[in-house]
């Protein structure tokens, strides 16, 4: 009744830490979240008040890409239109329509120079084909610039990873602004408008907000390299590939290929965004394989992680062959499904008493959460531009600041286990050699020769069962040892 009530309490104390720390993860990210929102832009007008803008930026989507610019200005039909003080937030999803925005803008201030210099930017890196027209009110083209990630660099005006168009309008006068915006990935438009300091300080802070995160990454990336050239422990190969896949997707989502890095590549630049996560699934996949031990330990949930790793590698053959927007959405899936499933199986594997799995939860539940939350972003159900562009970086980062953690844990928990045995062996022997010591001083005494001969023969019997029983157990240790290396 005593072993029953200890093992019931025990599974109390287990169960209780295995809620602690899922309410952490979804508590931590659920504050990540809310964070993003309160550092988004105000979204009140932040114009000066001489500037009038329209409250609502119109769209239309053309699915053919037959309309063009005269086609616009002759019919002026824009069905649909958003919100528009200084941000305006349109996103369906992936498409491979055209889409046609516009809005009015007029400076009406009394004083101060006959002209106003304005800069309008899409907040998203990867659109393909960014084209801005500017009207006056008779209808003549002021200004016409093509942007997007399938034109060279040296062509834009500001050597920035987002499109951003500079223009200038007469006071007093009321210009029209028309954007055709055509791509094969998400269709997600933040349209804002900027004064030359807002520009200039939006351009300061995302650089610093990039350095911090790439200079983050980095150093865990070099840190656990150079750990895997120590211990050469095989979950950590398989870490590090994730971690340079993931750390590589960004850097294309966030434009940087395209900026630094830049290749003559349309097909790379647009197909990498799939690509890239796909790999670094897979690699995750085999991580958690290893590091849990689930081939040992939990056979069926082994079966998963090869059933998942198939449908991950017949995502990438599917977009390699075909391509197109439904392979994209169908890749999209495959890698949530994923990331859920992981995290589920860390979750058994905790609940079945690995104990590495309480390592690998917490952050691999930010993960999981951060990324759905990148994705629901990306097809309009979440609003904050902030989140869209950072819910993935803050989930790769913590994730990997918080693994890398776990594992050097896990090496200490090792190392501490075989220090343990060999603490326990050094003991033992100290044992013997002590008891050896007391037999022969008895020995010589010759008071107890008959009792002690007995004595003698149990003690050896006893001594080689003990030994016995230390080398099995150093022979188990240094088999698991063994298995966690490979």
């Amino acid at each position: 009744m005593r072993n029953l009530r200890q093992s019931i309490s025990a599974r109390l104390v287990q169960l209780k830490d295995d809620w602690l720390i899922f309410v952490c993860a979804v508590v931590m990210s659920i504050s990540l979240i809310a964070i993003s929102f309160m550092l988004a832009p105000n979204p009140e007008r932040q114009l000066p008040e001489h500037v009038l803008v329209d409250e609502q930026i119109q769209y239309l989507q053309d699915p053919d890409s037959k309309i063009t610019l005269e086609d616009i200005q002759q019919h002026q039909f824009f069905p649909a239109s958003a919100p528009f003080t200084q941000r305006a937030i349109i996103s369906k999803g992936v498409s491979g329509a055209t889409f046609w925005l516009t809005f009015n803008i007029r400076d009406n201030r009394a004083v101060g120079y006959a002209k106003s210099r304005w800069y309008v930017e899409l907040a998203y890196p990867t659109l393909n084909e960014v084209e801005f027209f500017l009207i006056d009110n008779h209808g003549r083209i002021r200004e016409r610039m093509l942007q997007g990630d399938h034109q060279p660099l040296e062509a834009r005006p500001i050597p920035y990873a987002n499109p951003v168009f500079p223009f200038e309008i007469s006071k007093h006068k009321e210009y029209q602004v028309f954007i055709r915006v055509k791509t094969d990935g998400f269709v997600y438009l933040p349209v804002y408008i900027h004064t030359p300091e807002q520009m200039y300080r939006a351009l300061a802070n995302d650089r610093g907000m990039y350095t911090a995160y790439y200079g983050l990454m980095v150093g865990l990336w070099i840190f656990n390299f150079f750990i895997f050239i120590i211990v050469r422990i095989r979950a950590y190969a398989y870490y590090l590939g994730f971690l340079w896949f993931a750390m590589a997707f960004q850097a294309v989502a966030d434009g940087y290929w395209y900026q630094y890095l830049y290749i003559d590549s349309y097909f790379w630049l647009d197909r990498s965004q799939i690509y890239l996560p796909l790999i670094a699934g897979g690699f995750a996949l085999m991580f958690v394989k290893h590091f849990l031990q689930l081939g040992r330990h939990l056979p069926h949930y082994n079966r998963l992680i090869y059933l998942a790793l198939a449908l991950n590698v017949l995502a990438f053959l599917v977009e390699v062959l075909i391509g197109g927007n439904a392979s994209a959405i169908w890749a999209m899936v495959t890698i949530l499904v994923a990331l859920s499933m992981l995290w589920f199986v860390g979750l058994g594997a905790h609940l079945h008493g690995i104990p590495q799995a309480k390592y690998f939860l917490l952050p691999w539940t930010i993960l999981t959460i951060m990324a759905a939350t990148y994705i629901l972003a990306n097809y309009g159900w979440m609003s904050s531009p902030f989140l869209t562009n950072n819910s993935l970086r803050i989930g790769t980062a913590l994730e990997a600041l918080l693994l890398s953690i776990a594992l050097a844990q896990r090496i200490n928990q090792i190392r501490n286990d075989k220090l343990s045995v060999q603490q326990a062996l050094n003991s033992e022997l100290e044992r013997q050699v002590a008891e050896f010591a007391r037999v022969t001083r008895e020995l010589a005494k010759g008071n107890y020769s008959a009792q002690l001969s007995v004595d003698f023969g149990n003690q050896l019997s006893s001594l080689a069962n003990d030994f016995n029983g230390l080398a099995r157990s150093l022979n188990d240790s240094e088999r698991l040892r063994k298995q966690w290396i490979s």
